[in-house]
């Protein structure tokens, strides 16, 4: 009797296995959504501001087409 206590005393508990480190799934998961976010609106302004104005259509005259202007009202 006293072989299978010790037996017994000798094996380890069955213990849950327990995963340690990071679960870079889910940081990139929390991580992705903003940098999506950001882009997307980087993307946008860059799309507004690099566009021509369409609203004009072709009326907006330049900075050359008014210097020209003025010169041939001036001849």
């Amino acid at each position: 009797m006293a072989n299978e206590r010790s037996e017994a005393d000798a094996r380890p508990e069955a213990q849950p296995q327990t995963r340690g480190g990071t679960r870079w799934g889910v940081l990139a998961a929390i991580l992705a959504l903003p940098v999506l976010l950001v882009v997307g609106l980087l993307v946008l302004i860059g799309v507004w501001v690099l566009t021509e104005d369409s609203s004009d259509h072709g009326a907006r005259q330049t900075q050359d087409t008014r210097y020209e202007n003025v010169v041939n009202e001036v001849r």
